[in-house]
């Protein structure tokens, strides 16, 4: 009888812990139910769903196209998380605010979504994006940008089994608050060209850049991109490992319209290589830009200019005065320009533009890519790329790609 009282009570306690674990699971998922709706949403892509839960005060501001547009740089940046971590919840003058740490492919980063008393989003935004660390090769040395404000992290990538001087190339990113490995969602087409290049007995120079270690100290392109480049060239200069003689630049879009101006401001620099190099204005590019992702015409100027009004002004105005062609043009060092065929960001027409501009130029190379992306990918259909062959997992740079880059920096012996 005792041991049937005791089945009993261990059935009765049983149901009861079953019941309040029940009741605690309704109580959490109606208390994050809100935020769950809108952070699938975000997941899932739906920007429109977003923006019809956005209050009256944010819709005055950004557009549903707006708003498309940013999910669609998110993702070209991110990728989609692959881990998420619980909510955290506070209060702060009648606004309940949500966020959660998200793990994407190669960074982390913070959720978090503000809603007034109705539910109503106020504020949803993605911050904190910082690089997860990759773990180093083994031929990997861990080195420092000096520049202005904060020391960069960087790494010199030797070859293995390396004797003697070597040539070496500093890599310069596009536009964005981009890692030492250039990382876009799953793949990372730096990282494949200093594999690439060490296996060739090249040297390389990778480094995070400025506006994702310290983005307050942006103001310019200069500050952004060009004065950290020739920081990197005169560190090169002073390497044991480094012929100082064989010093390159490879600048990848915005990286590749400013490596004419980085050459222009250190003599040290052997060659540049222009890797889909933008040459047009920035209005110019970004309003076909915001074309080809299929805006309607009558809000591209609109987006465009709520773009432009968030740069500082220096930017507009170092636009206004620089000309990436004219640049090149007044340079007498080796030149290698490569253009992916099938770019919708730096285009066939840019292209043309270096061509033209640098026709008179004897030691200036020109290469095209048919079928290849904006970061030298392949891609597997016909026509100009989109945003989802830049975010397909296990992509690389040709091989191709980097045997011609070999062969520019190895013919400067």
């Amino acid at each position: 009888m005792k041991k049937k009282l005791f089945f009993l009570a261990i059935a009765l306690f049983a149901a009861v812990t079953t019941q309040a674990q029940t009741n605690l699971m309704k109580y959490v998922n109606k208390t994050y139910e809100l935020p769950d709706k809108y952070f699938d949403f975000y997941t899932s892509g739906k920007s429109d769903s977003i923006y019809s839960h956005l209050s009256s005060t944010v819709k005055q501001v950004l557009t549903a196209d707006n708003l498309r547009q940013q999910f669609a740089m998110l993702d070209q940046v991110l990728g989609k998380p692959v881990e998420t971590g619980m909510w955290k919840q506070e209060e702060q003058e009648g606004y309940k605010i949500y966020s959660r740490d998200l793990t994407f492919a190669h960074y982390t980063a913070k959720f978090t979504i503000v809603l007034n008393q109705e539910g109503i989003i106020e504020t949803y935004m993605i911050t904190e994006q910082k690089p997860i660390t990759v773990p180093k090769d083994e031929n990997d040395r861990e080195i420092t940008i000096k520049s202005d404000g904060p020391e960069l992290p960087a790494r010199l990538s030797l070859p293995k089994d390396s004797k003697g001087k070597l040539p070496v190339v500093i890599l310069v990113h596009g536009s964005g608050a981009n890692d030492m490995n250039e990382t876009i969602g799953a793949n990372a087409p730096f990282r494949d060209l200093s594999k690439g290049l060490n296996e060739k007995g090249i040297a390389v120079i990778r480094y995070n850049k400025r506006s994702l270690v310290d983005a307050t100290s942006v103001k310019d392109y200069d500050s952004e991109t060009v004065n950290d480049a020739v920081a990197a060239v005169e560190l090169a200069a002073q390497m044991h490992e480094i012929d100082n003689n064989r010093i390159y630049v490879l600048g990848h879009s915005l990286g590749g319209q400013l490596a004419p101006r980085i050459a222009e401001k250190c003599n040290k620099i052997k060659g540049i290589i222009i890797w889909a190099g933008n040459t047009r204005k920035l209005k110019t590019t970004l309003y076909e830009q915001i074309r080809y992702l299929g805006i309607a015409e009558k809000d591209i100027e609109n987006m465009a200019n709520t773009q432009l009004s968030l740069l500082p002004a220096g930017y507009l105005d170092f636009d206004n005065q620089y000309s990436p062609t004219e640049t090149a043009r007044k340079l007498n060092i080796p030149m290698l320009v490569m253009q992916g065929e099938s770019d919708y960001n730096v285009t066939m027409e840019d292209f043309n533009n270096w061509k033209t501009a640098l026709k008179d130029h004897k030691n200036v190379i020109f290469k095209r890519y048919p079928k290849l992306n904006h970061l030298f990918f392949k891609i597997n259909h016909e026509g100009m790329a989109t945003s989802d062959d830049t975010l397909r997992p296990n992509q690389h740079v040709e091989e191709n790609v980097i045997q011609d880059i070999a062969k520019f920096i190895n013919a400067g012996k």
